[in-house]
């Protein structure tokens, strides 16, 4: 058994491994198709992260639903998890704002593509469903389930930061390492992959949702503007174009500006603006998983991974074993490509300006 979970692990740590190798190597690839259609950037980055996952649990003839803990959840656990991804939403949005302080967001931009490429529906399907799905598969499913069987607390931690490093930029690593421990508990809590899985679609469509309206939001505020200029109402012209930019562009280039430009804050700025919200949300949220954890029966054993004495008694007499490392060779080779391709990416896009 021991030595199974040891080539388990490290047949994990080869997966990531070999996933930062494809998402390093993939944009020096002559696929000209794809540059340029964030639609279908979106689908080949999705399939080379679940890729080498899937041949891995194929090779080793391991089953899927036993691998990622896919289990129904009862309905009241559906509408808890829900309400735990809307209360935990504040929080993220912080760490996002706090990390915007000292680096670059570049995801706006690809969401406005596929917003600009594909109607409605298939936005939601490309930056919502399907790496809800994949993504899930692999982070929350695959690796955290095997280095869950060492520690729950540091599988949570490790499988988080995986998580981070394979957004490739370090504004996305901030908030999705965060993200990712949050929904590794999550799914240690409900005992089923379908509550990480929910909570992540429900952040990835809720902004998509968002960048729909936008547009029509802006043509909205457009018109008001163009009415306070006709009627010669300065002040109001003066705090529309305070709080909105320049409202005389069109609402595709107004999006891109105001990705791009963006509101710069400090960070004692960007505490006094989500910080609040984001202390009640992230007190509310812990309430709710305690709740789902307790009503699943695993709120002992998740204790016992932040409490080393109460491990013996969450095990039954039997500690787990301490000596197995998580992190191995390709694993902490596969960090080091990482998060070097997340540093050269961020200072290539600060040069380009």
């Amino acid at each position: 058994m021991e030595n199974e979970k040891k080539n388990r692990i490290k047949g994990v740590n080869i997966v990531f491994l070999i996933t930062i190798l494809i998402s390093v190597i993939a944009p020096f690839l002559p696929l000209d198709f794809l540059w340029g259609r964030a639609a279908l950037g979106v689908i080949f980055s999705q399939v080379c992260l679940v890729l080498p996952t899937v041949i891995y649990l194929l090779v080793n003839r391991m089953s899927y639903t036993e691998t990622v803990r896919l289990r129904k959840m009862r309905l009241q656990d559906i509408l808890l998890t829900l309400l735990f991804g809307i209360l935990i939403g504040p929080v993220h949005t912080l760490i996002n704002a706090l990390s915007l302080v000292f680096s670059t967001g570049v995801i706006g931009f690809t969401v406005i593509d596929i917003v600009q490429e594909v109607p409605f529906l298939g936005g939601i399907v490309l930056v919502a469903v399907l790496p809800a799905i994949a993504e899930e598969t692999v982070y929350r499913g695959a690796f955290y389930n095997e280095y869950s069987k060492i520690h729950v607390l540091k599988a949570a931690v490790l499988s988080g930061f995986l998580f981070g490093v394979m957004h490739g930029n370090i504004n996305q690593f901030c908030y999705t390492f965060i993200l990712g421990i949050s929904l590794a508990l999550l799914v240690e809590a409900t005992g089923s992959i379908l509550s990480s899985m929910l909570v992540h679609f429900w952040i990835n469509a809720s902004s998509t949702v968002m960048t729909y309206l936008q547009p029509i939001l802006y043509e909205r505020n457009q018109a008001i503007y163009n009415m306070y200029k006709e009627y010669g109402m300065k002040d109001k012209v003066a705090e529309l174009e305070a709080m909105l930019g320049d409202l005389t562009l069109t609402s595709e280039k107004w999006m891109y500006q105001i990705v791009k430009g963006g509101v710069q804050l400090t960070v004692p700025e960007v505490l006094m603006q989500y910080g609040f919200q984001a202390l009640v949300g992230g007190v509310l949220a812990f309430l709710v998983y305690k709740k789902l954890a307790v009503r699943n029966g695993n709120w002992y054993r998740i204790c016992a991974s932040f409490k080393p004495q109460l491990r013996k008694k969450a095990e039954n007499g039997t500690e787990q074993e301490p000596r197995q490392r998580m992190i191995t060779v390709p694993l902490a080779i596969g960090i080091l490509l990482g998060v070097a391709y997340m540093i050269l990416y961020e200072f290539l896009i600060q040069r380009a300006g």
